[in-house]
C-alpha cells in the first residue's frame, strides 16, 4: 500500500549511511585527542559508484560494513553520513540518478524523486 511504502521511506531517514570511498589520494590532519581529523583541502576523494543495465549512475549506500563487503572486495575506507547528508550530496550530484542501498542483497534503489521527498521530511 502506499501508507506502507510511505513508512518504509521515512524510516530511511532514521538510520546513518556508509559511503565508500578510496582514500589513496586523500591527505588529512593528525588525529586530535578525540581520534579526529580533517581531510585536508588538496585531497581527491574517489566515491565508489554503481550503475544500471542502461548506465546510468547511482550513488551505493550501505548500512553496514557486511553489506558493504558483500558489494566490493575493493580496498575502501568509508564516510558515515547521516541521512541528510546522504540524499543532500545525491541531489547535488547531477551525475547521480538516484541511491541505492546494500546493492550487494535486498537492493533498494531510490529516484531522486524519492530522495527529494525523503530530504523535504527532515525537519529544518
Amino acid at each position: 500500500s502506499d501508507e506502507a511504502k510511505d513508512a518504509l521511506l521515512l524510516e530511511l531517514n532514521k538510520s546513518n549511511y556508509l559511503v565508500a570511498i578510496f582514500a589513496d589520494e586523500m591527505h588529512r590532519t593528525e588525529p586530535d585527542e578525540n581520534g579526529q581529523s580533517v581531510i585536508e583541502e588538496d585531497s581527491l576523494i574517489k566515491v565508489l559508484n554503481t550503475s544500471d543495465s542502461q548506465g546510468n549512475m547511482f550513488l551505493p549506500l550501505f548500512t553496514d560494513w557486511d553489506a558493504l563487503t558483500k558489494y566490493t572486495d575493493k580496498p575502501v575506507s568509508t564516510l558515515v553520513f547521516p541521512p541528510q547528508d546522504a540524499w543532500h550530496w545525491a541531489l547535488k550530484m547531477a551525475d547521480y540518478h538516484g541511491i541505492v542501498i546494500n546493492p550487494a542483497e535486498n537492493a533498494l534503489p531510490l529516484s531522486r524523486e524519492q530522495i527529494q521527498y525523503l530530504n523535504n521530511q527532515i525537519p529544518a
